[in-house]
Protein backbone atom coordinates (compact mmCIF):
# COMPACT_ATOMS: atom_id res chain seq x y z
CA UNK A 1 0.00 0.00 0.00
CA UNK A 2 1.51 3.56 -0.98
CA UNK A 3 0.01 6.82 -0.03
CA UNK A 4 1.12 9.71 -1.50
CA UNK A 5 0.24 13.17 -0.04
CA UNK A 6 1.36 16.43 -1.75
CA UNK A 7 0.72 19.81 -1.85
CA UNK A 8 -0.44 21.61 -5.10
CA UNK A 9 -0.70 25.42 -5.67
CA UNK A 10 -1.38 27.30 -8.60
CA UNK A 11 -2.72 30.69 -9.53
CA UNK A 12 -4.89 31.36 -12.59
CA UNK A 13 -5.94 34.51 -14.41
CA UNK A 14 -8.50 34.60 -17.01
CA UNK A 15 -7.91 35.96 -19.88
CA UNK A 16 -9.60 36.06 -23.43
CA UNK A 17 -8.42 34.41 -26.15
CA UNK A 18 -9.68 34.71 -29.48
CA UNK A 19 -13.43 35.65 -27.57
CA UNK A 20 -13.00 32.43 -25.57
CA UNK A 21 -12.17 32.48 -21.87
CA UNK A 22 -9.20 30.66 -20.92
CA UNK A 23 -11.49 28.02 -19.16
CA UNK A 24 -13.31 27.09 -21.81
CA UNK A 25 -9.84 26.86 -24.59
CA UNK A 26 -8.31 24.54 -21.62
CA UNK A 27 -11.61 22.20 -21.45
CA UNK A 28 -12.05 22.00 -25.00
CA UNK A 29 -8.48 21.07 -25.46
CA UNK A 30 -8.63 18.89 -22.56
CA UNK A 31 -11.42 17.05 -23.41
CA UNK A 32 -10.25 16.35 -27.32
CA UNK A 33 -7.36 15.31 -25.59
CA UNK A 34 -9.01 12.48 -23.21
CA UNK A 35 -11.24 11.42 -26.06
CA UNK A 36 -8.08 10.67 -28.43
CA UNK A 37 -6.50 8.68 -25.69
CA UNK A 38 -9.49 6.59 -24.77
CA UNK A 39 -9.71 5.86 -28.72
CA UNK A 40 -6.30 5.30 -28.97
CA UNK A 41 -6.50 2.85 -25.92
CA UNK A 42 -9.78 0.84 -27.73
CA UNK A 43 -7.80 0.75 -31.13
CA UNK A 44 -4.74 -0.49 -29.33
CA UNK A 45 -6.24 -3.91 -27.94
CA UNK A 46 -6.25 -2.82 -24.67
CA UNK A 47 -3.26 -2.68 -22.88
CA UNK A 48 -3.58 -2.93 -18.88
CA UNK A 49 -6.96 -4.87 -19.30
CA UNK A 50 -7.95 -5.98 -16.04
CA UNK A 51 -11.34 -7.38 -16.98
CA UNK A 52 -12.74 -9.56 -19.78
CA UNK A 53 -15.43 -10.05 -21.31
CA UNK A 54 -16.91 -13.26 -22.58
CA UNK A 55 -19.12 -13.62 -25.47
CA UNK A 56 -21.46 -16.66 -26.21
CA UNK A 57 -19.33 -17.92 -28.81
CA UNK A 58 -16.27 -18.34 -26.66
CA UNK A 59 -14.63 -14.54 -28.32
CA UNK A 60 -13.04 -12.26 -25.12
CA UNK A 61 -12.59 -9.08 -25.35
CA UNK A 62 -10.33 -7.44 -22.54
CA UNK A 63 -11.26 -3.99 -21.17
CA UNK A 64 -10.41 -1.88 -18.34
CA UNK A 65 -13.17 -2.21 -14.91
CA UNK A 66 -12.28 1.43 -14.10
CA UNK A 67 -13.91 2.60 -17.82
CA UNK A 68 -16.83 -0.14 -18.13
CA UNK A 69 -17.75 0.70 -14.41
CA UNK A 70 -17.84 3.98 -15.11
CA UNK A 71 -20.10 4.40 -18.08
CA UNK A 72 -22.97 1.36 -17.19
CA UNK A 73 -24.11 1.11 -13.83
CA UNK A 74 -24.77 -2.58 -13.97
CA UNK A 75 -21.61 -3.65 -14.17
CA UNK A 76 -20.37 -0.90 -11.72
CA UNK A 77 -22.76 -2.81 -9.56
CA UNK A 78 -21.12 -6.62 -10.43
CA UNK A 79 -17.77 -5.17 -9.62
CA UNK A 80 -18.72 -3.14 -6.32
CA UNK A 81 -20.92 -6.00 -5.22
CA UNK A 82 -19.12 -9.08 -3.08
CA UNK A 83 -22.55 -11.49 -4.24
CA UNK A 84 -21.44 -11.18 -8.26
CA UNK A 85 -18.90 -13.44 -9.61
CA UNK A 86 -17.22 -11.13 -11.72
CA UNK A 87 -16.48 -9.35 -8.41
CA UNK A 88 -14.07 -12.29 -7.46
CA UNK A 89 -13.27 -13.81 -11.25
CA UNK A 90 -13.07 -9.78 -13.30
CA UNK A 91 -14.86 -12.22 -16.14
CA UNK A 92 -18.00 -10.87 -17.35
CA UNK A 93 -20.21 -13.30 -19.62
CA UNK A 94 -22.20 -11.90 -21.78
CA UNK A 95 -23.82 -14.78 -24.16
CA UNK A 96 -27.17 -12.75 -25.02
CA UNK A 97 -25.89 -10.42 -27.39
CA UNK A 98 -23.43 -11.40 -30.67
CA UNK A 99 -19.52 -10.21 -30.36
CA UNK A 100 -20.19 -7.43 -32.97
CA UNK A 101 -22.91 -5.85 -30.85
CA UNK A 102 -20.41 -6.10 -27.59
CA UNK A 103 -17.44 -5.11 -30.04
CA UNK A 104 -19.65 -1.82 -30.59
CA UNK A 105 -21.15 -1.57 -26.48
CA UNK A 106 -17.61 -1.66 -25.78
CA UNK A 107 -16.81 1.11 -28.64
CA UNK A 108 -18.95 3.33 -27.56
CA UNK A 109 -17.80 2.94 -23.59
CA UNK A 110 -14.21 3.85 -24.90
CA UNK A 111 -15.18 6.52 -27.28
CA UNK A 112 -18.60 7.76 -27.69
CA UNK A 113 -18.77 6.34 -31.23
CA UNK A 114 -21.22 3.36 -32.91
CA UNK A 115 -19.34 2.12 -36.14
CA UNK A 116 -22.17 0.24 -37.37
CA UNK A 117 -25.50 1.97 -35.69
CA UNK A 118 -27.02 1.09 -39.36
CA UNK A 119 -26.27 -2.84 -38.65
CA UNK A 120 -26.88 -3.01 -35.17
CA UNK A 121 -28.95 0.28 -33.58
CA UNK A 122 -32.33 -2.46 -32.68
CA UNK A 123 -29.74 -4.75 -30.51
CA UNK A 124 -27.40 -1.99 -29.19
CA UNK A 125 -30.45 -0.30 -27.67
CA UNK A 126 -31.42 -4.03 -26.08
CA UNK A 127 -27.77 -4.00 -25.01
CA UNK A 128 -27.91 -0.22 -23.61
CA UNK A 129 -30.80 -0.77 -21.93
CA UNK A 130 -29.72 -4.38 -20.04
CA UNK A 131 -26.70 -2.81 -19.08
CA UNK A 132 -27.79 0.64 -18.29
CA UNK A 133 -26.09 3.11 -20.40
CA UNK A 134 -28.46 5.92 -21.21
CA UNK A 135 -26.07 7.81 -23.35
CA UNK A 136 -26.14 4.62 -25.45
CA UNK A 137 -30.00 4.01 -25.46
CA UNK A 138 -30.62 7.35 -26.24
CA UNK A 139 -28.10 7.49 -29.35
CA UNK A 140 -29.80 4.36 -30.41
CA UNK A 141 -33.47 6.02 -29.82
CA UNK A 142 -32.33 8.94 -31.80
CA UNK A 143 -31.28 6.87 -34.98
CA UNK A 144 -34.21 4.24 -35.42
CA UNK A 145 -36.52 7.24 -34.90
CA UNK A 146 -35.53 8.89 -38.06
CA UNK A 147 -35.13 5.68 -39.88
CA UNK A 148 -38.86 4.83 -38.86
CA UNK A 149 -41.12 3.84 -42.14
CA UNK A 150 -43.83 1.94 -42.48
CA UNK A 151 -42.64 -1.23 -42.83
CA UNK A 152 -40.76 -1.06 -39.60
CA UNK A 153 -42.68 1.04 -37.64
CA UNK A 154 -44.30 -1.56 -35.42
CA UNK A 155 -41.41 -3.51 -34.95
CA UNK A 156 -39.76 -0.61 -33.42
CA UNK A 157 -42.88 0.57 -31.16
CA UNK A 158 -42.66 -3.19 -29.54
CA UNK A 159 -39.18 -2.76 -29.32
CA UNK A 160 -39.31 0.60 -27.44
CA UNK A 161 -42.60 -0.52 -25.37
CA UNK A 162 -40.53 -3.07 -24.24
CA UNK A 163 -37.02 -1.70 -23.66
CA UNK A 164 -38.44 1.90 -22.06
CA UNK A 165 -37.30 4.21 -25.12
CA UNK A 166 -39.93 6.51 -24.59
CA UNK A 167 -38.73 9.83 -26.94
CA UNK A 168 -38.88 6.37 -30.04
CA UNK A 169 -42.52 4.98 -28.46
CA UNK A 170 -43.63 8.53 -28.92
CA UNK A 171 -42.39 8.63 -32.30
CA UNK A 172 -43.52 5.71 -33.58
CA UNK A 173 -46.91 6.39 -32.28
CA UNK A 174 -46.99 9.42 -33.71
CA UNK A 175 -46.15 7.42 -36.99
CA UNK A 176 -48.61 5.24 -36.45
Amino acid sequence: ELHIHCKVAYQMNETDVTGCSFNEVTSSSVEESLTSSFHQLFNDKMPFSDVQIQVRNGTIFPAHKIVISARSSVLRAMFQSEGFAENKTNVVKIEDFEPLVVTEMLRFFYTDRVEKMKELAKDLLVSADKYMVDSLKSLCESYLAQTITIQNCCELLALADSHSAGRLKEVAMGFL
